[in-house]
């Protein structure tokens, strides 16, 4: 019993703090390639990317917060569509989630123009609910949870060699492309490292369960060193097999696999250029 109090992780896992549920980077990162056949996953990668920036562009200059909301329907609509499903985007955006509810809350709080909808008071304190404050905190809120779940919803469906495979073929040397899917491969062997060091602390009866600043510098002490170690153990092992393969030797890299750009892509291209022409008019005639 002693023992089990003493090494705090186990016991602890029965019922989690606040803390160690923001240490379950599992279900939150959502950096993670999931296979499937629905017609988002079978795109082209340079498709997707074009739809990324010009879904992104919109998000930016959508001031108001019913344009956000449809943007917000046309992205849920992706995620359905896409197999991923509402439950996978409440999952990997609760967090995301909360923080807009938070930045609504403060723009509700302290932004105090345009027309009163409601007062009340609270104790000595007396607060008030304002039209400019809420428009604008729903537009806040709606452009933050736009922008990272499109940016989670194209990891979700983009394969990272497929992405990288299509950017060279487009014209980007082969050395860069290298670089951006180690980059994006090292992701999870991140992931998988930190799990294991933050076992091994558990193992070695370090509780990190609870709150306090002393707490906190110790558990970044030991997470992130060992992470850090392991990283640049990595890195020397890729180079040193990089070297040996001889990486780099020719100007120009081929596939055994071309990448090909079907009728397909080309038609839902042309589909999303005309709903990003239809979005751009209405700021005119709406």
């Amino acid at each position: 019993m002693v023992e089990r109090e003493r090494l705090g992780g186990l016991p602890a896992m029965k019922s989690r703090s606040f803390f160690n549920k923001l240490l379950e980077f599992d279900d939150l990162a959502g950096l993670k390639f999931i296979p499937g056949s629905s017609w988002i996953q079978e795109l082209h990668p340079l498709v997707k990317v074009g739809f990324l920036l010009a879904f992104a562009s919109l998000v930016l200059i959508s001031a108001e917060a019913a344009r956000g909301a449809v943007l917000l329907g046309i992205l849920l609509m992706g995620y359905i569509s896409s197999g991923l499903g509402l439950g996978y985007w409440l999952r990997k955006l609760r967090f995301i989630l909360f923080f807009a509810a938070f930045i609504l809350l403060i723009q509700i709080l302290f932004r105090q123009q345009g027309a009163p909808l409601w007062q009340f008071r609270l104790g000595p304190w007396q607060f008030g609910i304002w039209s400019e404050g809420l428009g604008q905190g729903l537009a806040l809120a709606m452009r933050f949870l736009n922008l990272i779940g499109l940016s989670f919803l194209f990891v979700a469906t983009t394969d990272p060699m497929k992405l990288v495979q299509g950017l060279i073929q487009a014209g980007l040397p082969y050395r860069w492309g290298f670089m951006l899917i180690t980059a994006l491969r090292f992701i999870p062997g991140y992931q998988d490292d930190f799990r294991q060091i933050r076992l091994a602390v558990r193992l070695k009866g370090v509780r990190y369960d609870g709150f306090s600043w002393t707490r906190l510098m110790n558990m970044l002490r030991y997470l992130l060193v060992p992470l850090l170690a392991t990283t640049i153990h990595r890195v020397d092992t890729l180079s040193m097999s990089m070297d040996g393969r001889a990486f780099g030797l020719y100007p120009k890299r081929t596939f055994l696999t071309p990448l090909l750009f079907t009728r397909k892509d080309a038609v839902i291209a042309l589909l999303g250029i005309l709903v990003v022409i239809l979005f751009l008019l209405s700021f005119y005639f709406g």
